[in-house]
């Protein structure tokens, strides 16, 4: 009898996996102590995303609301990948999560571990998400 060990490869992980290995490397570059080493990766930051886009939460019509949530894209199609959060204070990135999706998969949570969630949220903090 013979079994197949062959597993597919899912992409949209490995998407995931890798930017997740670039987002890493820049928040360590952010907080070097080096002025042009940060500016450098700043820069490299902000031109990462396809968009960066926000959002208000429910209101009453006419009434006065603020930002809540922002979605960084990343890479569109199969495989999709995003940053998705709440906005806090000034207009500051408070809270990240990273999905994933394939075609026809719904958007899943790339699970993270403690290191990958601070970078990630490093990473966030460098987008401007105010008015």
């Amino acid at each position: 009898m013979t079994t197949d060990t062959h597993t597919e490869e899912n992409h949209a992980i490995s998407n995931a996996r890798g930017w997740m290995e670039s987002i890493k490397d820049w928040s360590a570059l952010l907080l070097a102590s080096d002025d042009d080493i940060r500016e450098a990766a700043q820069d490299e930051v902000y031109q990462s995303p396809l968009s960066v886009t926000v959002r208000e939460g429910w209101k009453n019509p006419g009434g006065e609301s603020e930002l809540e949530e922002f979605q960084i894209l990343l890479s569109t199609g199969g495989p999709a990948l995003r940053i998705i959060g709440d906005i806090g204070a000034y207009g500051v990135a408070q809270n990240s999560i990273m999905q994933w999706q394939d075609w026809g998969t719904p958007w899943t949570e790339y699970v993270t571990t403690e290191e990958e969630d601070d970078a990630l949220l490093t990473y966030c903090q460098q987008f401007y998400l105010g008015e």
